[in-house]
């Protein structure tokens, strides 16, 4: 046997019982064939980063930047140097009398 053959269907519908290798794959068949059970049979992912401005929410942290970026022109501000100004200076004055 090769091993497409021996490929494993592993989201199965529990209205009709088709099996699919793949969840996104479930969820169309779900979407088409059972819509009043989408919810039920194949939820989406929790989606635990909401946005401030509105209600949406978002999967990660990233995709959530991305829509307040976008949407309601959020700057994320990100500082060049992370030590204390002490620090730089002694930094440049040892660069200077190398």
């Amino acid at each position: 046997m090769d091993k497409g053959t021996l490929k494993r269907n592993e989201f199965s519908c529990s209205s009709c019982e088709k099996s699919y290798t793949e969840y996104k794959n479930l969820r169309r068949h779900v979407n088409q064939v059972h819509p009043e059970n989408l919810n039920t049979i194949a939820p989406l992912a929790v989606r635990k980063y909401k946005c401030s401005f509105c209600k949406k929410q978002y999967n990660t942290k990233v995709y959530l930047s991305s829509h307040e970026r976008k949407v309601h022109n959020v700057k994320y501000y990100v500082p060049l140097f992370t030590f204390e100004r002490s620090h730089c200076i002694n930094i440049l004055k040892s660069i200077i009398q190398y």
